[in-house]
């Protein structure tokens, strides 16, 4: 029984490996800049929302000063729940809205990517789907940042609310 261990030192990197290696760093590096570049708003403002209101039991309203007014409904809402298809509508007033995207992102965690774009359904109503991710904590806090495309730039209304993962 005289078994011999292969040593380390007889063991050679291919010479192809570290530009492999620099390749895959140079790729991911060159996705995360084009990933921010069409990822990110340019805000021109940001919604006044009524800190009262609770999106468990009802629609909320951001109000812009140079603006309109934005409205955001989810249901089923009584609570809203994780993993479960959420029912978004959006009524805008007073804006010229080109486009509606809700970027749901949590507050305590970063849990994906998740920006539903809704589709128009009336001269100032857009709605769509979405669905929030679910972790091990008890309970996560959310913001559903509706975000308006308009001519002039785009207007952003951060609705916060949190949600019980657990029955």
């Amino acid at each position: 029984m005289n078994d011999r261990i292969p040593e380390l030192a007889d063991k050679r990197v291919p010479s192809w490996l570290p530009a492999l290696v620099l390749f895959l760093f140079a790729c991911v590096f060159l996705a995360s800049v084009i990933g921010r570049k069409y990822t990110a708003v340019e805000n021109i403002e940001t919604g006044n929302i009524d800190a009262n209101c609770d999106m468990h039991q009802k629609a909320c309203q951001a109000t812009f000063e140079n603006a309109g007014t934005v409205r955001l409904a989810i249901s089923p809402n009584q609570p809203i729940k994780p993993l479960t298809q959420l029912n978004l509508e959006v009524d805008v007033e007073g804006v010229s809205a080109e486009a509606v995207r809700i970027d749901f992102k949590s507050l305590d965690l970063f849990m994906g990517f998740n920006r539903p774009r809704l589709e128009k359904v009336g001269v100032n109503k857009f709605t769509g789907t979405g669905l929030l991710a679910t972790c091990t904590l008890g309970s996560m806090r959310w913001e559903a940042n509706v975000l308006v495309t308009t001519p002039q730039g785009t207007l952003s209304a951060p609705f916060r609310f949190e949600v019980q993962n657990r029955p």
